[in-house]
């Protein structure tokens, strides 16, 4: 099969890396849809695209500071919910005691992988809080992502 180049380019061709960041957060976050739970599973694909989404839209705010000059902290990784949420804050994103209660459950199934690989162990109800916490950290960051 010949691959064929998209007839349109990218909107975010071109743009800073923070801007694509956030748009793929976007993605992420409207991806999903459909039910919490799958033949009495939870929906583990829509799980781990909200939780993407989150680290996506946290990453974008960072990415922007760390490109006016803030220091980039050490030992921050990909998956941790937790430490780009605090690096957000260090950053200057404003408090949001609903967005860092959640994390302090979903964090952890982001880290260790859980929503993208399950396995039989206990895993905390994500209904909803996924859902909102994706939507409350994108709204939150998008008016602060710079175009240029």
């Amino acid at each position: 099969m010949k691959l064929v180049p998209p007839i349109f380019p990218s909107p975010t061709h071109g743009l800073p890396l923070p801007v694509k960041f956030l748009a793929r957060a976007r993605m992420f976050k409207d991806a999903p849809g459909g039910a919490d739970y799958v033949d009495a599973e939870m929906n583990w694909p829509k799980y781990a695209l909200l939780l993407q989404s989150i680290e996506l839209a946290l990453k974008a705010y960072c990415y922007q500071c760390f490109d006016d000059g803030r220091p980039r902290p050490k030992g921050l990784h990909n998956h941790d919910l937790k430490a780009w949420h605090e690096a957000a804050r260090d950053c200057g994103l404003p408090s949001m005691p609903e967005v860092t209660a959640s994390l302090e459950i979903l964090g952890p199934v982001h880290l260790d992988s859980s929503a993208r690989y399950p396995t039989n162990r206990a895993v905390p109800e994500l209904a909803n809080i996924a859902d909102e916490t994706a939507r409350a950290v994108i709204d939150a960051v998008s008016p602060l992502i710079r175009n240029s």
